[in-house]
């Protein structure tokens, strides 16, 4: 790959936005051979402004150097002039420039171009100085910058004047329709195009702009714009961005959407309200819909504070608090919608009080506040039925949907999300919610019907790909991810994460960045790829802080306590467990208590404490039942019966080695099949079926060429015919061979064992 130099201009003026994306993409270019070269001007109260953060550079490893420019030396003062005025200078000359720029680059740069243009230079003895020893200069730069202006022609100096109310940048077509109009251009009297053509060409020799294409310009410094525009009596501004709003909606109509912004500031400073709110909120609303979210955010707070119309102000904190919701800032969110709701009373409006209390019950379920949510969500609900709102009544059940999908209440859960479904297709409005889509193929999934998933999930991306839906398809992409990952196919999970996760970035959608990072971490962990692994879930676990989101935290709890085990960090392993078990107890999160459970019993059962094991997966397995979560379920009967394998508790493994076996053929999941064939084997070998035992592991031999799943079989076969020492050296060597690569604490355990055995 070929070396790239990227230079970033006045990083100072970049939004939030950008500088999250910039320090996302610092990371994933250190290893590439490319160069950022950002400028910068100092903050107001003297501090160094950063692009990328240093705590990411530190972190990340990647090399920065800081060059400070704030001030030139002597040296390169006299450095800089030699080489702008193509020769030596006097040294009283020298003095004068130290002396008026204080070794401002800029300044320096201004002060030669004003001698330059007013012929104020002359040569003494091959050394440039000045010519009237006596000049008095003024220090500020302004008094320097109005003076170069003032140097040029009339109508060249008009044209400057109107390109600087335009902006730091102007394209060609907006300032000939402005200037077209104008006195001094239309004395020329000459054609247009050529007249406005060589006034550009001239400012453009004498230093002021610089072309960025055949019909854009910027100005040389944001000082020599700011001086320029403060030239002008206020009077003679609000005429000009008068002018400049009219000529862009008459040359713009066709692409008016990517200048509301523009038109939204010009009608500001033109001082007219109504075309100022009209743009405003078209301005909010484009950048909400391309989510562009912190300019929104700026947007909608601007013009909240001129609209007067409380009904217009309930919409408008509704649209809001989405975008707060949207980027995580749920309890600036809560606060928005919460306003929104008590103006909506005050108006006794049935399709305000709808809107707002669904709006505020769904961050309270985000939140895990399951009480209140649902209360709100109910009376959104009743609202819309009351007014016969098909749409609302969609959106208010999609809610009401996840509230009970989160609890473990599957059936009302799948009720809810076919009748949103249901009513969206009644409205002329919307479409059906993607979410309906996303969660009812999760809940076919922890049923054991994977098929049904996949096949509402496809459906739900079909749709919200017609619909161009960002979010539904970001939304959809992680979930039909989990159905894969849950099924057992890895390979098309992490494809659909990666999917998920790039949509939510490019949305700034905090919650299913989370999600989607998470279960990439799920798939690290599955591939030995410990130190990955944890590095998403932390990245999870901080997001979904942030957020606020207590499921989000109890699930990545129990993810990052799976992996504390599977290392053999016990203490750590079962505080991080708790952690998570006490907040899915609080919300009533069924899946994440009986996951919690079941991972407290692995960890018993690896320090051989076993009726400790069995009480946690007996208390699983209860859960899992009442929830119908099959996946859940087969492995804590795997695992119960492997507790009773080794407490020697023979007549109670059948059962639960044969509904397990039943539940893995079921499903499908190829890890569940294998720990249940491999539960068989172990459990023929304990009842003294030797024969049979060693069959299974002849037929499971031929048909895995996995070493993860042959370190496991050549282990359990090792300790079914232990006089055969090739069985027992295959599994030592592959056991070896995990571990040095996946530090597992199942490894080091049977490694020891092997060792053990070897010595008898």
């Amino acid at each position: 790959m070929r070396p790239l130099v990227l230079f970033l201009e006045d990083g100072h003026w970049y939004d939030e936005v950008s500088k999250s994306f910039l320090n996302d993409f610092v990371k994933r270019i250190r290893n590439f051979p490319i160069v950022l070269i950002v400028t910068s001007r100092y903050a107001e109260n003297s501090s160094v402004s950063y692009l990328v953060e240093p705590s990411t550079l530190q972190e990340y490893m990647i090399e920065s150097v800081q060059c400070d420019l704030n001030l030139l030396s002597p040296d390169a003062i006299e450095y800089f002039a030699m080489q702008k005025l193509k020769g030596t200078i006097s040294e009283e000359f020298h003095k004068l420039l130290i002396r008026t720029t204080n070794g401002n680059p800029f300044y320096l740069e201004q002060v030669l171009e004003y001698f330059e243009e007013s012929d104020l230079l002359v040569k003494e003895e091959d050394d440039w100085t000045i010519k009237d020893k006596n000049i008095k200069l003024s220090n500020s730069i302004n008094a320097i910058l109005t003076a170069r202006i003032d140097r040029l022609s009339s109508l060249v100096k008009e044209t400057v004047k109107t390109a600087a109310v335009i902006g730091q940048e102007f394209e060609l077509p907006v300032l000939s329709e402005v200037m077209r109009i104008q006195e001094a251009f239309i004395r020329a009297n000459g054609n247009a195009h050529a007249v406005l053509k060589d006034q550009v060409q001239q400012a453009e020799r004498g230093q002021i702009w610089q072309a960025i294409n055949e019909l854009r310009y910027i100005f040389q410094h944001s000082l020599l714009r700011e001086a320029v525009y403060s030239m002008q009596l206020n009077t003679r501004l609000k005429e000009l961005h008068l002018q400049i709003a009219e000529a862009i909606e008459k040359l713009y109509a066709d692409s008016i959407e990517q200048r509301y912004f523009d038109l939204a500031f010009h009608y500001e400073q033109a001082d007219l309200t109504e075309k100022t709110d009209f743009y405003l909120r078209k301005a909010a609303d484009y950048a909400r819909r391309n989510f562009q979210n912190q300019l929104a955010l700026s947007y909608y707070t601007k013009i909240l504070e001129r609209v007067k119309d409380k009904t217009e102000q309930v919409k408008l904190l509704q649209v809001q608090g989405q975008v707060l919701e949207r980027v995580g800032l749920w309890e600036k969110a809560r606060t928005t919608y919460w306003k929104a709701l008590e103006t909506a009373r005050q108006l006794n409006d049935k399709y305000l009080l709808g809107l707002t209390n669904n709006s505020y019950g769904k961050l309270l379920l985000l939140q895990g506040n399951y009480q209140d949510a649902r209360l709100h969500l109910e009376i959104g609900a009743t609202f819309f039925e009351f007014i016969a709102d098909s749409e609302g009544i969609s959106k208010a059940y999609v809610n009401l949907g996840d509230l009970y999908f989160r609890q473990g209440e599957y059936e009302e859960a799948k009720i809810y999300y076919t009748k949103s479904i249901e009513y969206a297709k009644q409205s002329k409005n919307i479409s059906p919610d993607a979410q309906s889509f996303a969660n009812l193929g999760l809940i076919h999934m922890n049923q054991g019907n994977y098929e049904t998933a996949i096949q509402w999930q496809k459906e739900g991306i079909a749709l919200s790909s017609q619909n161009n839906d960002k979010p539904g398809l970001a939304n959809l992409y992680t979930s039909l991810g989990i159905v894969y990952f849950e099924k057992g196919d890895y390979e098309n999970a992490l494809a659909y994460y990666k999917q998920g996760l790039n949509s939510s970035k490019e949305l700034g959608d905090k919650q299913i960045e989370a999600i989607a990072t998470g279960c990439i971490g799920r798939v690290y962990e599955r591939q030995g790829d410990y130190e990955m692994a944890m590095e998403n879930f932390v990245h999870d676990l901080q997001i979904c802080q942030e957020l606020g989101d207590k499921q989000g935290r109890a699930i990545v709890l129990g993810l990052i306590g799976d992996l504390y085990s599977l290392r053999g960090e016990f203490d750590q392993a079962i505080q991080t467990i708790e952690q998570g078990l006490a907040l899915s107890r609080e919300l009533g999160y069924q899946k994440g208590i009986a996951k919690a459970l079941n991972t407290l019993g692995d960890i018993h059962y690896f320090t051989n404490d076993f009726e400790t094991s069995l009480n946690y997966y007996d208390q699983a397995i209860e859960v899992t039942r009442k929830i119908d979560n099959k996946l859940v379920l087969g492995f804590s009967l795997v695992e119960k019966s492997r507790s009773l394998l080794a407490s020697y508790k023979l007549d109670d493994v059948p059962p639960a080695q044969q509904e397990s076996m039943t539940l893995a053929m079921e499903l499908g999941n190829p890890d569940l099949i294998f720990e249940a064939t491999i539960l068989t084997a172990k459990l023929l070998f304990q009842q003294g079926q030797i024969q049979n035992a060693i069959y299974m592991m002849q037929e499971l031999v031929a048909q895995y060429t996995d070493r993860g799943k042959l370190a496991t079989i050549y282990y359990e076969w090792s300790k079914i015919e232990p006089h055969q020492l090739e069985y027992k050296q295959k599994a030592l060597e592959l056991n070896q061979t995990l571990y040095q690569a996946t530090p597992q604490f199942a490894f080091k355990r049977r490694i020891e064992e092997l060792h053990q055995l070897q010595s008898n």
